[in-house]
């Protein structure tokens, strides 16, 4: 039975009294028992404060830190309310914890379209991130574009019961190659997680009141398709599913797997890295960088111990690559370009520091979409390392 939802009050209080009665549970329990707090919060206060009361647990207990992500998801599928008011629920949520919240209302939005007998359509599919799509949109907000796609590519790969190639099929029908490229690697994500976590939050969280998607599991009740055969994960051959996969969608697959070599291999860092060796040559970057982003994670963003772990990659153009990883995913769970610049300045000599800074500043490209935006952004770089960023983030002398 459910205790009681955590008291009425601002997300902070509420984020308090859920730690005290949840954070010693089991696992499963655990989070239970901060879905039904997350979910009082959004029932009765909205989306952004249930961000709010997300951040304070995540504070406050590590366990929820290390899958902050997906508890926004579970809060953006739950705040869905029907198709027609899908881009005003987009516009309610806030970019912590990787944009998770936007990716969730983008999957409930195909779990409601799966449940209601939609039809994928090349023109279904190319509307729903129009309003952030640049030169189309009323906003042309590319960094909006790109949480809108990536959701799309997990609420594919539910609207399909987790069919992977079905799902990335549909992501195959965007006329954006952005899209389609960053659909993809929302696909792979979701097939990885479901695989390694298939109680998360994102599935737990959408039993509330809320609109068409209320009442439904998005991980397998009625508001996806009927589980599929296919099978998502192998522990015998930690390259799977990529190597199996046309070429056309390696990018994003690689860009995933190491979360799943890490999930097999218990978190060996070098045992990653040497099948990370294993990829096709044009994929090593993208592994390399994939073990970067999964190892912040790993450390909950700390940055010494990121460090430390990257530094157990052998070679020094792969290590170079692992550090990039961390640093980039440290500005995309924030949406803070200066904690990507932080990570980049405090790296020691000999590893690369223009690269990083470089690869930072592209990041920009979807942060900060203006120029003086990324500009700004970029002179908090070092010195030194400001045209590095600069270049990046293709800002070219004259805007200087």
């Amino acid at each position: 039975s459910h205790e009681a939802a955590a008291p009425a009050g601002a997300p902070e209080q509420v984020a308090a009294a859920a730690v005290r009665r949840c954070g010693r549970r089991a696992a499963q329990a655990r989070q239970a028992c901060y879905d039904e707090a997350l979910q009082g919060v959004l029932r009765a206060q909205g989306v952004r404060p249930a961000m709010e009361a997300l951040n304070a647990v995540v504070a406050r207990d590590r366990n929820v830190a290390r899958d902050a992500h997906v508890y926004a998801h579970g809060i953006g599928i739950a705040a869905f309310a029907g198709a027609e008011r899908v881009g005003e629920t987009f516009a309610t949520c806030t970019p912590e914890h990787q944009s998770g919240c936007y990716h969730g209302v983008v999957q409930a939005y195909f779990v409601d379209a799966r449940r209601a007998g939609g039809e994928l359509t090349t023109d279904v599919v190319n509307a729903l991130c129009r309003d952030w799509r640049p030169g189309e949109g009323a906003s042309g907000d590319r960094w909006l574009q790109f949480q809108c796609a990536h959701g799309m590519g997990h609420g594919l790969v539910m609207f399909e019961g987790h069919d992977l190639p079905k799902a990335l099929r549909g992501c195959d029908l965007l006329r954006s190659d952005f899209e389609r490229e960053t659909c993809y690697q929302g696909a792979f994500m979701e097939n990885i997680v479901n695989a390694i976590m298939p109680h998360h939050p994102a599935g737990t969280l959408a039993h509330g009141e809320h609109g068409a998607a209320a009442g439904h599991d998005a991980h397998g009740g009625h508001g996806a398709a009927p589980a599929s055969a296919y099978r998502a994960l192998d522990p015998d051959d930690l390259l799977y599913p990529c190597s199996t996969l046309a070429e056309r969608y390696w990018s994003g697959c690689y860009s995933m797997q190491t979360s799943a070599m890490l999930h097999h291999t218990g978190g060996d860092v070098e045992r990653v890295a040497r099948e990370c060796e294993r990829v096709p040559e044009r994929m090593r970057t993208t592994c390399f960088l994939s073990l970067g982003r999964d190892i912040s994670g790993m450390t909950t963003q700390d940055r010494a111990g990121s460090r430390e772990m990257c530094a157990r990659v052998a070679g020094a153009a792969d290590r170079a690559w692992c550090h990039v990883g961390v640093a980039t995913n440290m500005l995309n769970v924030t949406a803070r370009a200066a904690d990507g610049l932080d990570y980049c300045r405090e790296l020691p000599p000999g590893e690369n520091k223009a690269h990083c800074y470089e690869l930072v500043g592209g990041q920009l490209l979807v942060l900060a979409g203006s120029d003086p935006a990324r500009e700004e952004a970029c002179r908090a770089a070092e010195p030194e390392f400001v045209d590095a960023c600069r270049r990046g983030a293709r800002l070219t002398a004259a805007t200087r």
